[in-house]
């Protein structure tokens, strides 16, 4: 979608359906490309898992305790600093909700791969239909470790236009019982607030593993 595209959206009444919402926007102009794509800022808070006695993580064991880990809130003068080859999942400050024809693909900002730093290492499908603080993945493979400040311009977001249908399951009552998890399990993490966790034991190869596990 180009920039103009994408401003016609955002600037569409609340309650329309093919709104598309990103806030808080703190500077538009500064924020919204002339290429189409919107700059996104790093939030708050991190979080790294904790070296313990959980020696592996499986697909085939329905993990539902979290792993050990470790929570950190960061303010503008007082930074995480990601060490070389470390990994932390974070989130963005803006909460970003697209409408049900309308993706999005996640990616680094050059400046900051330049440094080694990759935000999302392999995630960077946002679902039409999601409405999150969208996780990233964040690992630092440069030389040297690396400052996050809250609120530096982190990742960009492209979108892009597919036909209607696609998340008719994501916002429905039965996902809503289900704690906000969309009814489809491609798309487990479309209206989570905090999805840390993998959760990849959800994942229908799962299901087929363990029960073939049974056998033996």
């Amino acid at each position: 979608m180009s920039s103009s595209e994408i401003r016609e959206r955002m600037c569409l009444k609340e309650d329309d359906p093919d709104r598309i919402l990103i806030t808080p926007l703190i500077d538009e102009d500064e924020q919204i490309s002339k290429y189409g794509t919107v700059d996104l800022r790093l939030g708050r808070e991190f979080e790294t898992t904790i070296l313990s006695s959980h020696r592996f993580t499986s697909p085939v064991k329905i993990d539902h305790d979290r792993r050990p880990a470790r929570t950190y809130l960061t303010t503008l003068t007082d930074p995480y600093v990601l060490h070389t080859q470390e990994f932390v999942k974070a989130r963005t400050l803006e909460y970003v909700k697209l409408p049900d024809d309308v993706g999005a693909r996640l990616s680094g900002r050059s400046g900051y791969a330049r440094e080694g730093l990759m935000v999302h290492i392999t995630a960077d499908l946002i679902h039409p239909g999601s409405k999150n603080f969208i996780v990233l993945e964040m690992r630092n493979d440069g030389s040297v470790p690396l400052e996050l400040y809250a609120g530096i311009r982190i990742a960009q977001l492209t979108f892009f236009q597919q036909g209607r249908g696609t998340a008719e399951n994501n916002n429905s009552e039965n996902d809503k019982e289900k704690g906000g998890y969309a009814s489809d399990k491609s798309s487990k993490f479309t209206s989570i607030d905090t999805p840390y966790t993998g959760k990849i034991w959800d994942d229908v190869e799962a299901d087929i593993i363990r029960e073939a596990r049974k056998n033996i």
